[in-house]
This record gives structure tokens, sequence and C-alpha cells, in this order.
């Protein structure tokens, strides 16, 4: 007698979901500078006063700093009168020409 194949029984090696990294895109990832030089800071200091609206993400991303440090330029730009809050919250701050 020959011997039946069974009907459920797969015909060829299944695909198996793979549960480690994914083939899929993975998110860019931005190194940004911690120290800055001194004619880098100057030149925000004059550029981020013209600007209509003043955001820290903004100026991070415009010159590739890190947000730290942009909040504390920032916040020597308001002590000198030449930029001022607009809206203030725990997430969001934006600034603008005094």
């Amino acid at each position: 007698m020959p011997k039946k194949k069974d009907k459920a029984a797969p015909k060829g090696k299944a695909k198996r979901k793979k549960w480690g990294a994914s083939d899929k895109e993975k998110e860019e990832h931005f190194e940004r500078d911690i120290f800055i030089k001194e004619n880098l800071i100057k030149t925000i200091k004059d550029e981020v006063p013209k600007m209509k609206m003043i955001t820290l993400s903004s100026v991070a991303q415009k010159y590739n700093i890190r947000i730290s440090v942009v909040k504390r330029i920032l916040n020597d730009l308001v002590e000198e009168n030449k930029i001022k809050p607009f809206i203030q919250s725990n997430r969001l701050k934006v600034f603008v020409r005094a």
C-alpha cells in the first residue's frame, strides 16, 4: 500500500517571523555638538535676534548644537534685551524680537 500524504503537512519550509531587528528604515540619529566655538556663539547672537520667531529646536537644528546649549544662549539674549519671551510653557518656549 502506498503511503498517503497528509493534507495539512506543509509543502515547503514556512517563513518564520523574525522578532529581532526589523528590516524597516531606522530613524536617523543626529549627533549635536556640546562644545561650540566663540565665533559660532557670536554668529548666533547676531543672527537670532533678526529672526521673526525663535524656538529652541529651530536654533538647534539650524546651527547643529544641543538644546541645552541653545537655552543658555537664548537666556543671555533675553538678559541683553535683544529678544523677549512670547510664549513660555513647560514644553515650548517661543521668543520674538525685542
